[in-house]
């Protein structure tokens, strides 16, 4: 995650700080878990298919579709 951005806010500072002191160990836990986008390929989309149409043929047939579009 990295530095994080100061945002304005109403609390006074010394609020402020012992809020984000009290989260410390929990943000630490989050980027550990959580480390954010790794840069690599994303999926373009996300296709939702009914439970009750999803066979063993269906992303072959959904790929054969989609390669038919781009040619």
């Amino acid at each position: 995650m990295g530095q994080q951005e100061k945002v304005a806010t109403s609390l006074a500072g010394a609020v402020s700080e012992e809020i984000s002191a009290s989260l410390a160990p929990v943000d630490a836990e989050l980027a550990r878990r959580y480390p954010g986008d790794p840069g690599t390929r994303q999926p373009v989309h996300t296709v939702y298919v009914p439970g009750d149409v999803f066979d063993a043929g269906t992303i072959r047939s959904w790929g054969d579709r989609a390669l038919a579009a781009l040619d």
